[in-house]
């Protein structure tokens, strides 16, 4: 099986809207959406390849894709302060 054949897949899919607007809360609105989610998506998927397998599988990627839009800022961030002397 696929990612692109998964449940997983498709719960991504059912939630993208909501998923997006988790990340723009967190990045602003000019966040690259897409990036954030692919981000997430992946770590979902390697945890659900190892036998992960949430009570509340909605919970669980909305956590997992807000960790990732935060992890996203802080790198921003970060790249921001390594060029102020």
């Amino acid at each position: 099986m696929t990612a692109a054949d998964s449940p997983l897949a498709d719960l991504f899919q059912a939630h993208r809207q909501g998923l997006a607007g988790a990340v723009r809360s967190v990045l602003g609105p000019t966040a690259d959406v897409p990036e954030v989610l692919q981000t997430a998506f992946l770590k979902c998927w390697s945890k659900w390849q190892q036998g992960t397998r949430p009570q509340d599988p909605v919970a669980w990627i909305f956590v997992i894709t807000w960790n990732a839009a935060v992890d996203a800022r802080r790198q921003a961030r970060g790249s921001d302060d390594a060029g102020v002397a």
